[in-house]
């Protein structure tokens, strides 16, 4: 499925240059779900997203064998990560652009939990005490400031993966919206 509305192919062709681009030369990070690289935005696509020529951006490319894991209630990422990003505005990426097989966004440093802290080894009191903030502060971000919901009021998902019982949210809708948790800032902020 095309990520951009058909209106928008001037800027779809710049973002599959970007795309092609970062895969040349943009630093791979690690990632389950998508292929992830990052590199200074170029001045064809700064001018498309409105953003500085040399900004740091990450490139996602959906893995193709990667199982679905995560049921999508919104279609369009960016609506969502705007919301989010008002009150998580330095844990959570902007979606500056999606292309067609791969979207770009601007780019969070931050390190997996995984390379803090690897298998076998105790996670630091710190992480610990303030682990319990991430979802209090998740919970700032109203219904109201979140799109609205598909008409069909179902979350999107893929064949083989399973329904989330409406009741596990509470309000008796759907359920699905995700975020990443298990991250830190390189600087150390949360």
């Amino acid at each position: 499925m095309s990520l951009v509305e058909p209106d928008d192919h001037a800027l779809a062709d710049a973002c599959d240059e970007f795309v092609r681009h970062a895969v040349r030369a943009g630093v791979r990070l690690r990632g389950h779900h998508n292929q992830n690289f990052v590199l200074p935005l170029t001045e064809e696509l700064a001018r498309h997203v409105e953003c500085e020529v040399g900004t740091p951006v990450t490139v996602r490319i959906r893995r193709p064998e990667a199982l679905p894991v995560v049921v999508r209630t919104w279609r369009r990422e960016g609506e969502v990560l705007d919301a989010v990003g008002r009150v998580l505005p330095h844990e959570v990426p902007r979606c500056l652009a999606a292309g067609r097989e791969a979207s770009i966004h601007s780019h969070v440093d931050q390190v997996p939990l995984s390379e803090l802290h690897p298998n076998d080894t105790a996670v630091s009191g710190d992480l610990v005490e303030e682990w319990p903030n991430l979802p209090m502060r998740m919970a700032q971000v109203g219904r109201e400031s979140l799109p609205s919901l598909p008409r069909t009021g179902s979350p999107t998902r893929r064949p083989g993966q399973p329904r989330i019982p409406a009741a596990v949210d509470g309000t008796g809708g759907p359920t699905g919206a995700s975020y990443g948790c298990g991250t830190r800032s390189r600087s150390g902020s949360r």
